[in-house]
Order: structure tokens, then C-alpha cells, then sequence
């Protein structure tokens, strides 16, 4: 009778073999698909918003600039007395329910909650791109 032995590759070594570990190249092409697919859906006047983005290959987007949570609610903000604009370092305290009205000169889908959106619409497409990284 013969002994048969099977090795197998731990979980993490078969992972990075796929690119799948945390930070590989699967999950920065997602990211990456991410961003740029949802880009014309972010509001855009100086870019600096669209420019801020972190976190690529985190699994985990953000836009740091102060103001970003506030576009992605979309929805007014004012200060006890209805002032919409607050001067540095003052807060906007008071939220009105009333929605932001967004230019879409620069970018025709710019909106709220743009990455709920741009889910609905580019989801294929970052599994695809996600796909495509995967090294076998």
C-alpha cells in the first residue's frame, strides 16, 4: 500500500497567486474602475473634489475635502439664523431638507450619494475590471 501526501498552498499564498490579498492588484483595479467610472457623477466646480480622493487599493474611497459630506447628502445646510453661507471654522448645525441643485456644466450626472449612482449604472464594469485583474 502506498502513502499518498497532499500539500496544499496556504489561503494566503493562494490569494497573492490570484492578486487577491488586502492591497493587491485585484483590489486596485476595482478601485480604480471605481473612481473613474463615477467621476462624472461627482459635483465639479474647481475639480478639487474629484481630486481629493484616497485610498485606492484600500477597498475603502474617500473624498477628504471638508465640504464632501455635505455635497454627497445634498441637501441645505444653514446656520441658526438660515445663513447658507458660514464663515471658516463655524458649522452648519441646522439641516433644511431642502436639496442642493447641482451644475452639471462640468459634469452632466453630478449629484448626491454619486456612488450609489454610479453602482446602479458601472457595477458590470468593476466586476469585469476586477475580473480581468485576477491572475491565474
Amino acid at each position: 500500500m502506498a502513502d499518498i501526501r497532499l500539500e496544499l498552498d496556504s489561503e494566503a499564498e493562494i490569494l497573492r497567486r490570484l492578486n487577491l490579498e488586502s492591497g493587491g492588484a485585484v483590489q486596485a483595479a476595482l478601485d480604480n474602475a471605481i473612481v473613474r467610472t463615477t467621476d462624472p457623477y461627482v459635483p465639479m466646480d474647481s475639480g478639487m473634489l474629484a481630486q481629493s480622493v484616497r485610498g485606492i487599493g484600500t477597498g475603502r474611497i474617500e473624498y477628504i475635502m471638508p465640504y464632501a459630506h455635505y455635497l454627497y447628502t445634498g441637501l441645505l445646510r444653514t446656520d441658526e439664523a438660515g445663513h447658507t453661507f458660514v464663515g471658516l471654522g463655524e458649522s452648519k448645525p441646522v439641516l433644511t431638507g431642502v436639496p442642493l441643485n447641482f451644475s452639471t456644466e462640468k459634469h452632466p450626472l453630478a449629484g448626491p450619494q454619486w456612488f450609489e449612482r454610479s453602482k446602479a449604472d458601472n457595477k458590470d464594469t468593476w466586476i469585469r475590471e476586477a475580473k480581468a485583474a485576477v491572475g491565474t
